[in-house]
């Protein structure tokens, strides 16, 4: 690809001056390790949304958009020769890669937590400048730094359902994963977002007995039995319930509460959807002693739960709705229509074609 004249475009967001402003760059040869990525379809997740909002703080100014997905259109020098299943990499393959890039071997990353190492580069995180640009999914290209995990997803998969891995999709596979086994067991899904959707179907494919979903909104509900929910609860009716393991979504205080009362002895609750400034839960100590109870935070995910996210859409991308869980679309022109309609109207996922 000859970039001495070719450049891309991209949305920068700055929340302290002038909010998304659209700019056109020069688009960068990759270097040592790296791949540069065309994007295809970008969906804007929740915690873009809050950060538009002001509800959440990142570098100013950034790329928004870290649930995106593209295909090679060059390779740096050392750029890795196969992906995280052992495939070749070639121009023109379809890739998802994970939220974050850090080098491997380091202490977190021994740990099973290479998302907190460091040496940290996170996607839709980091901050524009002169020098560190094509970060972000709102633009037509990104640059895969080096030691970013990469996978790549069959052509199969739709566009707009391959976005939604590498953020939801493997951030509910490392759920799972810090579930435990979930055959034979009683699940509650606390929140009907996109999250609870794959929560649903991933406990159900799992051998799952019940998949209890909880939402305040009866729409949601109908969603959850789409994606494999057996039983649709108001948060009022979790009370009621006893579980073995809570899958908590929403970040709600009271639904983390009400989702460890549900918990049978020896349960575990594993809370992913509090990632944004919130009074604290309220824990009653004696009763998670007695009970043996185990109580776990997953922000982000690891290769592995990347790997196994890609697996399970290339699996099952037929058997459920994924991708009408894109319920808006706008082209790349339009990206403050897009965050506007997420936040006015609340769908799944607003998309974005690039």
């Amino acid at each position: 690809m000859n970039r001495s004249d070719s450049t891309g475009r991209l949305w920068a967001f700055n929340a302290e001056k002038e909010g998304l402003q659209a700019e056109e760059r020069r688009l960068p040869a990759p270097g040592t390790g790296e791949i540069l990525i065309a994007n295809e379809y970008v969906t804007l997740c929740r915690s873009d949304l809050k950060t538009y909002a002001g509800a959440r703080k990142e570098k100013n100014p950034t790329i928004l958009g870290h649930e995106v997905s593209g295909r090679i259109v060059d390779m740096g020098p050392g750029a890795p020769e196969k992906d995280e299943r052992g495939a070749p990499l070639r121009l023109g393959d379809r890739l998802t890669w994970a939220v974050f890039a850090s080098a491997p071997g380091s202490a977190m990353d021994e740990r099973g937590m290479p998302q907190k190492a460091a040496d940290l580069f996170k996607y839709g995180h980091e901050q524009l400048t002169p020098q560190s640009a094509w970060h972000g999914g709102l633009a037509t290209h990104t640059l895969l730094r080096r030691h970013t995990p990469i996978v790549k997803v069959a052509d199969a998969v739709p566009v707009k359902v391959a976005a939604l891995i590498n953020c939801a999709v493997a951030t509910m596979a490392g759920g799972m994963r810090l579930a435990g086994a979930v055959s034979g067991k009683r699940v509650l899904i606390s929140g009907g977002g996109t999250l609870g959707m794959f929560a649903c179907a991933m406990a159900r494919e799992a051998g799952a007995a019940e998949v209890c979903l909880a939402d305040p909104k009866s729409a949601r509900l109908e969603w959850g039995r789409r994606f494999g929910a057996s039983q649709g609860l108001e948060p009022e009716q979790v009370a009621g319930l006893e579980v073995d393991v809570v899958l908590e979504t929403s970040g709600v205080p009271s639904a983390m509460e009400s989702g460890l009362k549900a918990l049978q002895t020896g349960g575990v609750a594993i809370w992913v959807g509090a990632v944004f400034p919130q009074p604290a839960v309220k824990v009653d100590a004696e009763q998670v002693i007695r009970r043996l109870l185990t109580i776990r935070g997953l922000h982000n995910y690891n290769r592995e739960d990347l790997v196994r996210a890609v697996t399970f859409v290339e699996d099952h991308h037929h058997q459920y709705p994924m991708a009408a869980l894109v319920e808006e679309e706008y082209d790349l022109s339009a990206v403050p229509a897009a965050f506007d309609c997420g936040i006015k109207q609340s769908p799944f996922r607003v998309g974005v074609k690039i």
